[in-house]
């Protein structure tokens, strides 16, 4: 039954998870290093270490997917970020909290490769550009619902959502682990597009991917900005209660949802 269902669908929903999982990560992480007596500089400096090292990562996973199968990467990731998720219940000092969240930014970033790559070998006849809409659709919703129930979550207890990132972790790997890595015709799509394709366009589509990276990074610099520093400012100045606070970062992502939608 699971090899009727073709790739791209199961890893929208391993994409939903995986993302429900890391705003979980994300807005538990500021509100315990809250709890912690985080100030706006540690609270950067968490952000800014997960983000490096989810940045190294990427760049070993995405030249590791050309050497070794997809879906061995993929579920290795996911099981260490599952595992560092574990640890972060057990983090009482920022220290802690510093090493098990950069933990679970490798998973990620060794994961999120791996699986876009397979997703643009898996799409047969669609449009790429169909598949990827739809792609960034569902991981959308899983930001949106993970920061809307976190903020539940947080009400009750810090380190809470950290436990509930078992329930997804176990779904994701029991998805992947029926990823196909034969499925589709579109492997190495991207490196016979440069062999074929002529000097002029290929100037061109190295021009669009700078333009691509750059509006990346301003969107995750943006939005990371506001992950970690607006917990502080909405806990401790505003004194916002932390459902409040979980339903506002869910709308970052509602919005992402609506525009990916328009775009679609």
């Amino acid at each position: 039954m699971a090899n009727s269902i073709p790739n791209r669908y199961r890893i929208y929903v391993s994409s939903f998870l995986m993302d429900m999982v890391c705003a979980f990560v994300v807005g538990a992480g500021a509100v315990y290093a809250i709890e912690l007596g985080a100030g706006a500089m540690e609270l950067g400096l968490l952000g800014a270490t997960g983000a490096a090292f989810y940045v190294i990562s990427c760049i070993f996973s995405g030249k590791l997917c050309d050497l070794v199968p997809r879906r061995g990467i993929i579920l290795s990731a996911a099981v260490l970020a599952a595992l560092s998720c574990l640890m972060l219940t057990r983090a009482e000092a920022l220290s802690e909290l510093y090493i098990f969240y950069s933990g679970f930014h490798v998973g990620i970033g060794f994961f999120w490769p791996a699986l876009q790559a397979l997703l643009a070998d898996s799409r047969h006849a669609k449009s790429l550009a169909v598949t990827l809409g739809n792609f960034c659709i569902f991981w959308s919703l899983g930001f949106t619902a993970g920061h809307y129930i976190c903020g539940y979550l947080t009400e009750v207890s810090a380190t809470l959502p950290f436990a509930w990132c078992v329930a997804p972790s176990v779904a994701i790997l029991i998805i992947c682990f029926t990823l196909s890595e034969i499925e589709g015709k579109e492997k190495g799509a991207s490196a016979d597009f440069l062999i074929r394709t002529n000097a002029q366009t290929r100037v061109l589509w190295k021009r669009f991917l700078v333009s691509g990276w750059l509006a990346n990074f301003t969107l995750v610099f943006t939005l990371s900005s506001a992950k970690m520093l607006f917990p502080k400012l909405a806990l401790d100045v505003d004194h916002l209660d932390r459902a409040l606070l979980g339903i506002m970062l869910a709308l970052i992502h509602g919005g992402q949802v609506f525009m990916f939608w328009l775009a679609k």
